[in-house]
């Protein structure tokens, strides 16, 4: 699936992999997509505007 495959105005799902103290976890986002430049999306989330990073977070499905 590529990072790319969002379209602004629906909802969509992002994760990206946060390092622990006993290894990685997944750290999901969830919000409608506002619109997208090529570094990044910017995502509403609970009323809040948000950037996400397209090189941190991928597209979640």
């Amino acid at each position: 699936m590529s990072r790319e495959d969002v379209t602004p105005g629906r909802f969509a799902r992002f994760v990206k992999w946060v390092p622990r103290a006993d290894g990685w976890e997944p750290e999901y986002l969830r919000g409608r997509v506002l619109a997208k430049t090529d570094g990044e999306w910017i995502v509403e989330v609970l009323g809040e505007e948000k950037r996400v990073e397209k090189a941190v977070w991928s597209v979640y499905r």
